[in-house]
């Protein structure tokens, strides 16, 4: 069996997205074999007809920014052409509106209208005795606890997983904010197929800083943050309304023998 794939770099956060048509019980096992062979990968999303499943059901704006770059470039949309979708995301009850321009051969500027959260709402975590302060975006799939101010690597990547499943949660992310410089660092855990990562750049997450901005404020917010992968730019407002706004870049088309 041949899997061809496409390796995209959605603002560092490096995606690999399948083409080849693969069963839904099969995806996680399939993405522990090319996260084994593109190592740098930290996530990896199954696409179909206007569709994208990652492989652990989660939703991931990345991901959906990245597929809307690739559809384009499948298009052989001309550079300065902008084309828009409606794509079904994996995590999303409501289909997700993307655009994506062609700026070069093979990077585009993409816009996502993220899904609106669950809930927004302050929230203590507790991990060796002590207390957190966060405020937890919750999008259903993927629930993001945004916090301003950092922990030590290794207490936050074994936190993360305690809390997993002190809530019963497969997707987890923790959101390490600092409102001065507005540096965001995003570390992500799912459970199935097991990753942890300090991510490159984060879209739900960038969504979750935002809309945790936004209803500190109670007002319509744009914030461009700087994470270790570059910019993305997100307009939130209190009502749960998300633009994300970032870069994707087509690396390669490889494939996979199994």
């Amino acid at each position: 069996m041949i899997i061809e794939y496409y390796l995209i770099d959605p603002t560092g956060n490096i995606t690999i997205l399948v083409r080849s048509e693969v069963p839904v019980e099969k995806q996680p096992a399939i993405a522990e074999l090319l996260m084994k062979k593109e190592p740098c990968a930290e996530q990896v999303g199954f696409v179909g007809n206007n569709s994208l499943r990652m492989a652990g059901g989660e939703f991931c704006g990345n991901a959906a920014i990245s597929t809307a770059a690739l559809i384009q470039l499948e298009k052989g949309a001309e550079t300065g052409s902008e084309g828009r979708l409606l794509l079904d995301v994996s995590g999303a009850e409501n289909k997700v509106g993307i655009s994506a321009e062609r700026i070069s051969e093979n990077e585009f500027i993409c816009r996502a209208e993220m899904p609106k959260p669950i809930s927004v709402e302050k929230c203590v975590l507790s991990y060796n005795s002590k207390d957190y302060d966060f405020i937890a975006v919750d999008f259903g799939s993927i629930i993001h606890f945004v916090c301003d101010g950092r922990m030590e690597k290794a207490s936050a990547e074994e936190a993360i997983k305690i809390w997993s499943d002190q809530l019963g949660r497969d997707c987890v992310g923790v959101m390490f904010l600092d409102k001065e410089s507005m540096e965001l660092s995003p570390l992500v855990y799912v459970r199935n197929p097991p990753s942890l990562f300090w991510e490159s750049s984060c879209a739900s997450g960038s969504s979750a800083a935002g809309m945790a901005l936004a209803a500190e404020q109670g007002r319509q917010i744009e914030a461009s943050f700087k994470e270790p992968g570059g910019i993305l730019s997100v307009s939130a407002s209190p009502v749960g309304e998300i633009i994300l706004k970032g870069k994707a870049k087509i690396i390669k088309k490889s494939m996979l023998e199994i």
